[in-house]
């Protein structure tokens, strides 16, 4: 796994997280090939978190680019209507839309390494069961706050 601070101590650090803990000492066991997936989905994981904080160029103050588009007049009077067609609008409509293609590009090159490794796709019973999982326990961890 790649360590980003690059240091011994980093690697030695104690996670404060016991359910982390313990899944990351199960991953430890399983063979070599289990191990490069879950290093790439976390990989997957965590550059999607980083694109998250993905800046705009106004935010950063460089130069602005002025566009011309064309909508049929619905579109463009529902979009008015809508608050959507303010530069900021915009700004942030096609931001999102960039972060979330460079997520999806990201997700994309890792899949031919996961289906490399072996691993067999989930059936959407098995995804539907994970993701109700998840969505109990932030739940439960929501209630205990």
């Amino acid at each position: 796994m790649k360590c980003h601070r690059g240091t011994d101590a980093a690697a030695k650090a104690k996670l404060e997280d016991r359910e982390l803990q313990k899944q990351f000492q199960e991953v430890e066991q399983l063979p070599d090939d289990d191990k490069v997936v879950v290093k790439k989905l976390l990989d997957a994981f965590l550059a999607k978190k980083a694109l998250a904080g993905f800046d705009t160029p106004s935010e950063k103050g460089n130069a602005m680019t002025k566009i011309q588009i064309e909508l049929t007049d619905a579109t463009a009077q529902a979009a008015q209507a809508a608050g959507l067609l303010t530069p900021q609008a915009l700004e942030r409509l096609l931001s999102n839309a960039l972060r979330k293609q460079q997520a999806a590009d990201y997700l994309l090159s890792v899949a031919d390494e996961v289906a490399a490794a072996g691993v067999a796709p989930m059936s959407m019973e098995e995804i539907t069961a994970e993701v109700k999982a998840v969505r109990e326990e932030r739940r439960q961890r929501a209630d205990r706050h």
